[in-house]
């Protein structure tokens, strides 16, 4: 068997081994210290990233529900959207108007009803999203599996978020979702009782 060294690497003929020598020196070297310098630097970056993410998830559940949240919170004569897909991209839509009633608790659990249906154990959240005055959106209601909120709803069962606004002159304007698909408008007033 003849063998032969071209740039550093070393083969034999007629055979399928292939023996690599490169020298400290040499011009593969030189390209791929920079890029184990960038890999390194990646890694680094990288593990200080995922320790703030750590970081702050484990901290988002040490916020402070204010006062002014706390309570029963009602809204009458709201016109809710029930939207259904029969096919792909059509759409068809059933309102009908209906009260909502809300009561937050300082534990951050979230018991209501919306029209017919009842929901227990919600959850209300901060937006950690974009800011109230860019979003609007200040605090999240996840509401669970609901039944029909009226008597025409086409949908038995659907999950429903309320995402509520800075209360502003006694006033906490909301949105009802269903599936990210805004359902209604809500002015909410706080019960006196």
């Amino acid at each position: 068997m003849r063998s032969r060294c071209i740039g550093g690497v070393s083969s034999s003929l007629g055979t399928e081994s292939v023996k690599v020598h490169f020298k400290k020196g040499s011009t593969i070297f030189k390209l791929i210290d920079p890029f184990i310098i960038i890999m390194k630097i990646f890694i680094k970056i990288g593990t200080i990233i995922i320790t703030i993410l750590l970081f702050v998830s484990c901290n988002s559940c040490k916020w402070n529900l204010p006062t002014e949240l706390i309570g029963r919170w009602h809204a009458t004569n709201t016109k809710i959207t029930v939207r259904t897909e029969p096919k792909l991209m059509h759409f068809n839509f059933v309102s009908e108007k209906a009260v909502v009633n809300i009561e937050i608790r300082n534990n951050k659990y979230v018991n209501g009803n919306i029209g017919m249906a009842k929901f227990e154990g919600g959850v209300i959240e901060k937006n950690y999203g974009l800011p109230p005055s860019v979003s609007g959106i200040a605090y999240i209601i996840r509401c669970g599996k609901i039944g029909k909120i009226f008597n025409n709803d086409p949908l038995e069962s659907k999950s429903v978020e309320i995402w509520l606004s800075p209360i502003k002159n006694g006033i906490m304007a909301a949105e009802l979702r269903c599936d990210k698909f805004p359902m209604a408008g809500i002015n909410f007033l706080k019960s006196t009782e």
